[in-house]
């Protein structure tokens, strides 16, 4: 794997220390650059070369989500990590509308920081598990809604993938999903694979990813 030249903005020193001890313990991390606000991560961007961003959600200086925004409409080659203390659901749904590719803890664990940046390094998006639980449970707790979705990718789903695909981004599990459609299991497995190629998804948290994008799940 390459070098990942990476930036850390968090206005907590502990825990940038924390999280930049991390990640230099795997040998394809460079910290390029760190700071505390946004101000010295305009400052970094401008005068590096970045590939992944590990983000605070609030700074002193400005909204995190906010500064997300601007970064990906500047640079649209960075990925961008949101890195916060808060695992709520209405942070995570608008970081991703922000366009953020990843979405971790605080408490996350050291393996974990260094999985999360090298997924996103390579196209793949990346939530810890308690941010994923958090989605799947807060999707689960709205009922089946239809819409108006313009996405050509999603249109070339057939209606039952597209209601099996759903079904996978609300956390149903194929077993459950085979039960509830009253299909084999097999014919689930094979609408899951059909789904994933079709969209070029890789794992489930691409697929959440993509349906809360579409607003097919909604974290409201």
């Amino acid at each position: 794997m390459k070098e990942i030249r990476t930036v850390l903005i968090d206005d907590h020193p502990p825990v940038r220390d924390g999280v930049k001890a991390a990640l230099q313990r795997d040998g394809n991390i460079l910290i390029v650059g760190e700071g505390d606000s946004g101000r010295e991560l305009w400052e970094i961007l401008e005068s590096d070369r970045v590939d992944v961003i590990i983000l605070d959600i609030s700074l002193p200086d400005s909204s995190g989500i906010e500064l997300l925004a601007k970064v990906r409409e500047i640079y649209p080659s960075v990925r961008v990590i949101i890195l916060s203390m808060y695992s709520r659901s209405d942070y995570v749904l608008e970081s991703i509308s922000a366009g953020a590719v990843g979405y971790i803890s605080k408490e996350t664990s050291p393996m974990k920081l260094i999985e999360g940046v090298k997924q996103v390094a390579q196209g793949d998006y990346f939530f810890d598990q308690t941010t994923l639980g958090i989605i799947v449970q807060k999707a689960l707790a709205h009922p089946q809604r239809f819409y108006d979705i313009k996405d050509d990718a999603y249109e070339s789903l057939t209606a039952r993938e597209q209601e099996v695909m759903r079904l996978l981004a609300e956390g149903f599990s194929v077993k459950r999903i085979a039960q509830s459609l009253f299909i084999s299991y097999r014919t689930v497995e094979n609408h899951r694979t059909s789904v994933f190629r079709k969209l070029n998804l890789k794992n489930s948290a691409e697929l959440v990813h993509y349906a809360t994008k579409l607003g097919i799940i909604d974290m409201d």
